[in-house]
């Protein structure tokens, strides 16, 4: 847990956290975010990520409060970007964790790297992929 929270803090990249069925991978994910949300962080947990890359990428806005997320992918990215550009001015980082990350598809796997690429622009932190 502590290596999960010092990279996440640290902006040390994307994280991949790994172990057999039944070890406790999810339950570490969600014990995790409760912590970094306690540290003032805004976090978007997928436990089951859906396959579609449309509906992957509206997962994230959801789960960060954003209730009626578009159906465009364009428009998606644009609601994503603006929140995290106002969270870097309230100097809160947002966080991306994908649970179950081995189920993605191919093309919404690029999509998450997709993200990941653009958090190294510095607009985001990077997600952390689990599963």
């Amino acid at each position: 847990m502590s290596r999960l929270l010092y990279a996440s803090k640290m902006g040390k990249g994307g994280v991949m956290l790994t172990g057999d069925i039944g070890c406790g991978k999810s339950l570490i994910s969600k014990v995790h975010k409760k912590r970094l949300i306690e540290e003032g962080s805004e976090v978007s947990l997928l436990p089951n990520p859906p396959l579609g890359p449309i509906e992957f990428l509206q997962g994230i806005p959801y789960q960060l409060g954003i209730t009626e997320p578009p159906d465009s992918k364009g428009k998606l990215l644009q609601i994503l970007h603006k929140r995290m550009i106002h969270n870097m001015g309230q100097h809160k980082e947002t966080l991306i964790i994908v649970d179950e990350a081995q189920i993605l598809n191919e093309e919404t796997f690029e999509d998450a790297i997709g993200l990941w690429m653009h958090s190294i622009q510095g607009c985001w932190q990077k997600p952390a992929l689990s599963g």
